[in-house]
């Protein structure tokens, strides 16, 4: 009996060396067990560690802080917003002037011109012969009796001033009728034409001296002359400026 006992306490106490062996052995080979997993362990502390601080950081950052951003964010937008409207108001401007001009170049079918300058007085008045007075009195007529007050008068200014350059002749009659000049002596349209009363007020305020010409002994109506005459008073001639349906070259 005695050795039976001591061969079940032997037994014993090999039985729970392996048992403890087998325990120390279960985390290194891997098999988790009845226990939890330790993966889990770590994510449910990661997890608690993270609300304490989403908690703390909730209680640190009080209300005055979220009305101070939401202060602060209200008046950026409002610069933006100002910013905005002015670069839209010197757009909008800009555009503005620049269909403006475009309209303009459209109209005239050329780009910009010069207009007329301003009246240039004579030093004395021009004295003519009757001829010479009722010569004048056509031309502007057949050249521009539809043109306003400043047109006509530009029309006479050029005569007139071909008559005081040498390149010319001497008379208004002679330089009104010189060859291949002016078109309304050449289809005799000269000679059809009534003279109205707003020709010869403008005839006589540039016999007075009213000038608006600057020295210009050329006109041209683009639309209505040849594409040959239109070449060589563009590439004979200085252009000086347009007013109405007339340039003025020299």
């Amino acid at each position: 009996m005695a050795a039976e006992e001591a061969a079940d306490t032997e037994n014993g106490t090999e039985t729970r060396k392996e048992e403890a062996e087998n325990g120390a052995e279960t985390p290194e080979g891997g098999e988790a067990g009845e226990g939890e997993d330790p993966d889990q362990e770590a994510e449910t502390a990661a997890e608690g560690s993270g609300a304490q601080e989403e908690a703390a950081a909730g209680e640190d950052s009080g209300a005055p802080e979220g009305e101070a951003a939401e202060s602060a964010e209200t008046s950026e937008r409002a610069a933006v917003r100002e910013g905005s409207g002015g670069q839209e108001g010197t757009a909008s401007g800009e555009s503005a002037e620049l269909a403006e001009g475009a309209a303009a170049q459209e109209a005239s079918g050329r780009p910009e011109q010069p207009s007329a300058p301003e009246t240039q007085e004579a030093a004395a008045s021009v004295s003519l012969s009757d001829r010479d007075y009722q010569t004048l009195l056509k031309i502007v007529q057949a050249e521009a009796g539809n043109c306003d007050r400043t047109g006509r008068i530009l029309v006479a200014n050029v005569i007139l001033n071909r008559v005081e350059s040498d390149t010319f002749p001497d008379t208004v009659h002679s330089v009104v009728y010189q060859r291949h000049q002016f078109s309304p002596v050449g289809n005799g349209s000269i000679n059809r034409c009534r003279v109205t009363d707003a020709t010869v007020e403008a005839v006589d305020s540039a016999l007075a001296g009213e000038d608006y010409s600057d020295g210009a002994l050329y006109f041209m109506n683009r639309r209505a002359s040849s594409r040959k005459n239109v070449r060589w008073f563009d590439n004979h001639l200085d252009f000086l400026f347009k007013h109405g349906n007339h340039e003025f070259f020299k």
